[in-house]
């Protein structure tokens, strides 16, 4: 199981990527949430 250090970085990227995607879907959530309060 030696993973060479390219597949490393790739992994290592994906992960980066997608916990970025993931704060960005949750602070346009908390956006939403906080203007739907302001209509009420």
């Amino acid at each position: 199981m030696n993973f060479g250090q390219k597949e490393k970085y790739l992994i290592f990227r994906k992960i980066f990527l997608l916990r970025m995607f993931l704060q960005v879907i949750q602070g346009l959530l908390v956006q939403q949430q906080k203007s739907s309060r302001l209509n009420c």
